[in-house]
């Protein structure tokens, strides 16, 4: 095996099982954490499922198994802007929707809150839109405070598929946003 297979077989090995940690939480799920002995700290295999994808993902980017040339690299900073304005305005509508019905059982979401937290996302992309690399930082900081909240509040309640997608966006975004910024570090800066 070559020195880019066992790049890319490590790569797909642990988006694998990033991905079999943070979707495999509960009981209906086969192969669940609690029937295999992973016990119930959801919370804790979330985060980990995130690092390892978050993993996965920076070594993809930085493999040899995927040269760039300087045009290509023009062309993915283009598309890291892009990909970043459209996962923050994901993020701000799954949050504004939030605001207004309440959709997660057991949870107070309508009110002033979660539309704050939907129009900081929509501050958020307005910043990449227009922004600088220092700018980029505070919409990462933003998110990961987020979703560093949500993994807080899990304590006393459910992990649930409307959080967990919302907290995937947001890591997306996240990587998006550090990706650009070594993108535009490396001289390849452009703007949409």
């Amino acid at each position: 095996m070559t020195g880019q297979r066992r790049v890319l077989a490590l790569i797909f090995a642990l988006a694998v099982v990033g991905l079999y940690f943070v979707i495999f939480h509960t009981d209906p799920l086969p192969l669940n954490h609690e029937s295999i002995g992973l016990g119930k700290a959801h919370v804790a295999h979330t985060v980990f499922g995130i690092v390892l994808l978050t993993a996965a993902g920076y070594l993809w980017y930085r493999s040899e198994a995927v040269p760039l040339r300087r045009e290509s690299m023009v062309r993915q900073s283009v598309v890291l802007r892009i990909s970043a304005i459209v996962l923050s305005l994901i993020a701000a509508a799954i949050h504004l929707v939030l605001s207004l019905v309440n959709l997660i059982p057991g949870e107070m979401t309508a009110g002033p809150v979660f539309a704050a937290l939907g129009v900081g996302y929509v501050a958020g992309a307005i910043v990449i839109l227009y922004g600088k690399r220092l700018l980029y930082t505070l919409v990462i900081f933003y998110s990961a405070a987020l979703v560093l909240t949500y993994a807080a509040s899990r304590d006393g309640l459910p992990v649930e598929s409307i959080g967990l997608f919302t907290k995937t966006i947001e890591a997306l975004l996240i990587a998006s946003l550090w990706f650009l910024i070594r993108s535009e570090r490396n001289g390849t800066t452009s703007r949409v």
